[in-house]
This record gives structure tokens, sequence and C-alpha cells, in this order.
């Protein structure tokens, strides 16, 4: 034979061979459809699994060939068939260049745009859904310019995509309408919407945000929606425990009895959801941030207790707090005016409440016990100054003591930017201190003359316990 002829031979049969590969996988492909159609899942996977055998094999052989476009989207398709977005994206990102088949790249588009939108990455998603309005296929570019509209809101860009919802209708574009004016505060046209949607059942509706922008402008309204929204048939548990539990603690504020109503109903849902066990949290969080005195944060005990022990991020949560009422039930115990390093013990212990539980007010009674009970601490400046942080209202008042009884602190010259050798002593001693260590000796002041036993306003310490 000759060279020519033979050289022509192999191309033929090496065509031959790649069509029947990239046939093989658009068979394969085509069948698993029409069984995922069906819902046919086990038979769908078979198939898909077979086709995107056929597709590596071809862009293995073949990669820069015009069937690899084909293949990349197969195979993309399978992997999302299979739940597996992430693995998909690169396959259908390839497939979405296509210059030799509109339709292939369209397609995968579609595809990368859903997983995207999975992932989070709704910026990028948004670009597909752009590129896809100039579809001529009306059902893919309506679609995608609910889907664009979508991400806008998602943004909280409401005003433009109201613009861009313009011309459309169904109740899914309506959702999205009630969903962005009630984000703007305009409730006349939403809340006929909502009504609508509510009436007709609609489950689809993104009730935690459309409710929240209510909220924002009508908190009573808001509830009452709540209300209706969750008495919908079929409504999720999650989602209705998420509903209740932001009907709380938007009420919580200026109606506590109707949001602490509302935590407890959430909280009491079964089966539970993690919603419901954040609404318990929130209920003694709320317990301890209503505590006058240290005694009564105790009544948050028992409720964190049985949190502790469900596990999960909120048994954490709860956790983090008991070790902190431990300390204060300690504190509480063993700590009077004249205790041995009491000032170290009630500064560190207003540290751990201001930064680690919810109770402002117990950890400013501490931190102005230190220079009532020892106002010779040299830690007294250091009270003054997180007072200052934490009433900012009355930090002129606090400064004013600072300069007048404690004009040579070394504190007062970190504040204007003097890192002295005398603060760096004292804040090694109050870190091995709070470390359970043994303090680094440091001189006390004498006590101020000029000094009140008790200031003005300041409750003892016999009181705060």
């Amino acid at each position: 034979m000759k060279r020519g002829a033979l050289l022509l031979l192999l191309l033929v049969l090496t065509g031959c061979v790649y069509y029947n590969g990239m046939y093989n996988a658009n068979r394969l492909a085509k069948r698993a459809q029409k069984a995922q159609a069906k819902g046919r899942t086990f038979e769908a996977q078979s198939y898909w699994a077979q086709a995107e055998v056929r597709a590596d094999t071809v862009i293995a052989r073949h990669p820069e060939s015009s069937w690899a476009d084909d293949a990349q989207l197969i195979r993309g398709e399978a992997m999302v068939a299979r739940q597996d977005c992430p693995t998909a994206v690169p396959a259908l990102e390839a497939a979405s260049f296509s210059r030799d088949s509109p339709k292939v790249a369209e397609r995968a588009l579609v595809l990368l745009s859903q997983c995207l939108v999975q992932a989070g990455d709704y910026v990028a998603a948004d670009r597909a859904f752009v590129t896809l309005m100039a579809s001529p296929d009306t059902a893919i570019s309506r679609s995608a310019q609910l889907e664009h509209a979508r991400v806008l809101r998602m943004l909280g860009e409401y005003q433009n995509a109201l613009t861009t919802l313009e011309g459309m209708q169904g109740p899914a574009v309506d959702a999205e309408r009630a969903t962005d004016y009630a984000n703007l505060g305009e409730l006349a046209p939403a809340e006929p919407l909502i009504e609508q949607a509510i009436a007709q059942g609609d489950l689809s509706l993104p009730w935690v945000s459309m409710i929240a922008g209510v909220g924002r402008v009508d908190p009573g309204l808001a509830s009452r929606l709540t209300s209706a929204v969750i008495a919908m048939t079929g409504f999720p548990n999650e989602l209705r425990d998420s509903l209740l539990l932001a009907d709380g603690m938007r009420l919580l504020p200026t109606d506590p009895d109707s949001g602490l109503a509302r935590l407890r109903e959430a909280g009491a849902a079964s089966p539970i959801t993690f919603a419901s066990l954040t609404a318990r949290l929130r209920i003694a969080e709320y317990v301890i941030g209503q505590a006058d005195t240290l005694s009564q944060l105790e009544r948050a005990r028992e409720q964190l207790a049985t949190l502790s022990e469900i596990g999960g991020r909120i048994s954490m949560e709860a956790l983090g707090y008991l070790r902190i009422l431990d300390r204060v039930r300690t504190y509480t115990d063993s700590i009077t005016p004249s205790a041995k390093e009491g000032d170290l013990a009630t500064f560190v212990l207003a540290e751990s409440i201001r930064d680690s539980l919810p109770a402002p007010r117990i950890a400013e009674e501490l931190f102005s016990t230190v220079p009532t009970w020892w106002p010779a601490s040299p830690y007294a400046p250091k009270a003054l100054l997180a007072l200052a942080a934490l009433e900012p209202a009355r930090a002129e008042e606090f400064f004013h003591t600072l300069e007048c009884v404690y004009p040579a602190s070394p504190y007062l010259q970190l504040v204007s930017g003097v890192v002295t050798p005398e603060v760096l002593v004292l804040e090694d001693s109050m870190q091995t201190y709070a470390n359970g260590g043994v303090r680094v000796p440091v001189q006390r002041r004498a006590r101020p003359s000029n000094t009140p036993q008790t200031p003005a306003g300041q409750r003892q310490q016999d009181d705060l316990k």
C-alpha cells in the first residue's frame, strides 16, 4: 500500500474511533437525561457515569478537537447530576467558552450559574445570568432575568432588582417584587403581594428577607406576617424557627414580653433545629444582660447547662458563658476590700465579662469597684479608662478624674502614646495573674487624699453581689 493511502486510512480510522467515542458519550447522556426526567435516579446515575468515562476518553485523546467542548459539557453535567458542583465548575467553564457550538456554551453556562449560586459566588453567577439574558431562547433569557434580579436583591440592590423585573409577570416575580419593596421600606405595594403569596401558600418566597424588610419599618406588621406565614401547610421546620427567632429578637428591645414569648416558641420546637437552639441561647443571653448583680447572673445557669450538653456550636458558646459564671461564683465567695490582689481579681473578671459575656452593666460595676475599693492600685487608672470606653457619655468625667487624681500613672501616659517600662511591668503582671501564675510585685501609690471612699452614683460591692 502506498504511503499516502496508508496515511489516509489511519486518519479515517482515528476519526472513526474519535467519532464513535463522542457518539456513545452523547447517546449515554441522552439516556441519562430521559431517566432523570422520569425520576429514575439510580438508572440515570449509571448512564451518567458511563457517559462521563466516554467523554473523559475523548478529552484525553483529542483535547484540541471540535468535539472537546461537547465532552466537557457531558462531564460537567454528569458531575452536577451526582451533586458534585465544585468538581463540575472547571469542566462547565471550559464548555461555556465553546466557539464551535453556541448551544453547548449556553447549556454549560446555565449549569455553571447554578453551581456558582450553590457555592455562594453570586457575583460570578450574575455574570452568567447577564450573558444568558441575551439568549434567543425566551425560556432561558426570562429565567436568567429573574435570577439576575434575585442576585441584585441578595446584594442589597433592591431598586435595581425592581427595575430588572419590569415587564415580567408570575408568582415568582411577584414574590421578588414583594421582597424588594419590603426591604426598601415601601410597605404599601409590598403588603398586598405578601398577602397574596400567603393566600396561595407560596413556600418559595424568600420569607426571611422579606419579613426582615417589613420589620425595619413596622415590627408589629412583621410579627403578624410571621404568624400567618408559619401557619402555611408544609412550611419547613428550620425556616419556621428562623422566622420565630428573628421576630423574637426584633421585638425584644421594645416589647420584651412578646419577644421572649416568640423565642420560647422557637426554643420549644420539635424536632430541634439550629434556630430553636439559637433561640434558647438568646433567652439565656437576655437573662444575663438584664442582671444588675453578680448573683443574678446565676439565673441563666440552668438554661446554659442544658445547652452545653447538646453538642455543636451552640454548646460551645454555652460552655464559654458557663466558664465565666464559674469565675463569677468563685469571685463572689472570696473577694472583699481586704483581699490580697483583689484589685487584679476584680479587673481581670471585669475584662472577662466585658469581652465574653453580654452583661455590660456588670462589667461597668466591676471596673468602678477597682478605684472605689483600691484607690491606690496601679490598675485603678486602667479601670477608669475601661469605664470611659464603656460609657462614652461619661468619658470626659473619667478622664478628668485620671488627670486630677492619677497624673503620674503610666496608663495616662500610654493614652498619650508613651509606652513606659512601668506600664510594661504592670501589663506583664496582670497577664501572669490572669493566666493563673504568680504576680510580679509592683509598687502601689499611696491612696490619693482627694479620692472619695465611694464616688457619687456608685454602688457598694455588697450591692453588686
